[in-house]
């Protein structure tokens, strides 16, 4: 599952921006995916961490030559198939994986907390 990034983010909150997508790609590099509904007050709140995250750090590669890939996901507009692909089961969730391919949920959802992740993988 690598990123196959959309040209936006997705956010269905207004900002006209286009839905990324999922691919079945695998990689050595660190991923992000990032699960949620626009009608959600947390993901309300979380949503510009999420896109300033990407902004910064999608493409980018770390101080360990790893690249960072940041995949934005509104389930309104995919009718949950990425969550219910990913297990998700509340909003919004942030997973992670790592060049073993494993996906974990990731514990926060705050920008510095995801950019150290990044940093450091």
């Amino acid at each position: 599952m690598g990123s196959g990034m959309g040209s936006g983010m997705g956010s269905g909150m207004g900002s006209g921006m286009q839905q990324d997508t999922l691919s079945n790609k695998s990689s050595g590099d660190i991923e992000f995916f990032i699960h949620y509904a626009p009608w959600c007050g947390y993901s309300k709140k979380a949503l510009p961490d999420f896109e300033k995250f990407k902004n910064e750090c999608h493409g980018t590669v770390n101080s360990n030559g790893t690249k960072c890939k940041v995949t934005i996901l509104n389930s309104d507009l995919d009718g949950g198939k990425a969550a219910k692909e990913h297990g998700v089961k509340g909003f919004p969730t942030v997973l992670v994986k790592h060049g073993d391919g494993e996906l974990k949920q990731f514990p926060s959802r705050d920008f510095n907390s995801l950019k150290k992740a990044a940093d450091n993988a």
